[in-house]
């Protein structure tokens, strides 16, 4: 392959993942943030052949995390942490349906306990964020907010029992 061809290759493949990142920033890419099902199924060998220990923070609508869990075999466990209570009943679905495989936490892990604001732009939002990002310049802005519970992840693995 000549430079010219590599340098082509590496621009288009930039321009791809900078369009999705707009998408996303514009609200348009939600859950899995466009990550094909090739990327889930190496993260899934790896947890089927290993005792790990899964945890999605900022687990959102949990499409990754469903998405995980219907890969996963019974010895694993992803674990949702998602504070916006907009998703609590979503989670409890989810839950029921991967038994054993999903738990959730409607809380968000931060750097000490207590509660925090969760910044976004619409109930239920894929932009939610605990940091009020300023993204004006994507045509989006927070302006809601939700009071959410937090915790450390140290306080969460003494309490959970994982070593």
């Amino acid at each position: 392959m000549t430079q010219v061809n590599l340098a082509n290759g590496l621009l288009s493949r930039l321009s791809k993942r900078m369009e999705h990142r707009r998408d996303y920033d514009l609200g348009k890419v939600y859950g899995s943030y466009g990550l094909s099902d090739e990327v889930n199924l190496d993260i899934v060998n790896t947890a089927n052949n290993s005792d790990p220990v899964i945890l999605d923070v900022g687990a959102n609508k949990g499409d990754y995390s469903g998405l995980t869990a219907a890969r996963l075999d019974n010895s694993s466990v992803i674990h949702c942490f998602e504070p916006s209570l907009a998703h609590e009943e979503t989670f409890r679905g989810l839950q029921n349906k991967y038994i054993g495989r999903m738990m959730y936490y409607p809380y968000g892990l931060s750097s000490a306990d207590g509660s925090k604001d969760l910044y976004k732009d619409s109930e239920g939002s894929g932009l939610s964020s605990l940091y009020d990002r300023d993204v004006r310049h994507h045509g989006i802005a927070f302006t809601q907010n939700e009071s959410v519970r937090v915790t450390t992840l140290d306080h969460w693995v003494n309490s959970s029992g994982i070593s």
